[in-house]
Formats: structure tokens, C-alpha cells, sequence
């Protein structure tokens, strides 16, 4: 049985300036004060280009997620065509090492801000 791809490398769009701020302040909005809402995460291309590297993937997954102190973080996961999680290969090329398929713990705004 064959099965049907689900993702492709062409996903996702861009957007204009405005629609992005618009986005941004209703996500804002539902976060309470927004002095102290975590706004956003930056990642590294180091690591979002090692995951993309890897042998069959066609785009990373963004899961929401909390960490141990409750702060927003987003989980980074590198997916084939059919949304399987793709493994770090041997030692993890040495960003990740073992079995640390997945990306997460990027610097947020409000502590680090543009």
C-alpha cells in the first residue's frame, strides 16, 4: 500500500508587512499584558539549515509548546513528504548529538527583542 505524500516544500506563503503586524497585535491581544507576553523566538540558521539537510525532508514543523518555567516555545520539527519526524543521522552532524531529532529553547522576546 502506497501511501499519499501529505507535505510539500512549497507550503506556506508570504505575506505583506501589514497583514504579518495584523496578525501579530491579534495574537497580542490574547496573550494579557503585552509588555510581558512572549512575543517571539528567534532560531539560529545553524540549526534550521542542518535540519533541513537532513536526507528527505521538505520543511520543518513549528509546534507551540510550554517549557519547565511555562514560557512559550516553539518545537522545531523536520518532517518527510508523509510527516514522519526525521532523525538526526549517527552523532547529529554536532548540533544536536544523540538522539536530538527536534529543535526548541530559542531566545524569546521580551528578554531578547529586536
Amino acid at each position: 500500500m502506497n501511501k499519499e505524500p501529505i507535505f510539500k516544500p512549497t507550503f506556506g506563503e508570504y505575506i505583506s508587512n501589514r497583514e504579518a503586524l495584523e496578525n501579530e497585535i491579534a495574537f497580542l491581544q490574547t496573550q494579557g499584558d503585552p509588555e510581558t507576553a512572549v512575543r517571539s523566538q528567534f532560531y539560529g540558521s545553524d540549526i534550521l539549515q542542518e535540519m533541513l539537510n537532513r536526507k528527505s525532508v521538505v520543511g520543518i514543523r513549528f509546534s507551540f509548546g510550554l517549557n519547565e518555567n511555562n514560557v512559550p516555545n516553539l518545537i522545531l520539527a523536520p518532517l518527510d513528504t508523509y510527516g514522519n519526524v526525521i532523525e538526526t543521522e549517527g552523532d547529529g552532524g554536532g548540533l544536536g548529538g544523540g538522539n536530538e531529532s527536534k529543535g526548541g529553547n530559542g531566545p524569546t522576546c521580551p528578554t531578547v527583542c529586536e
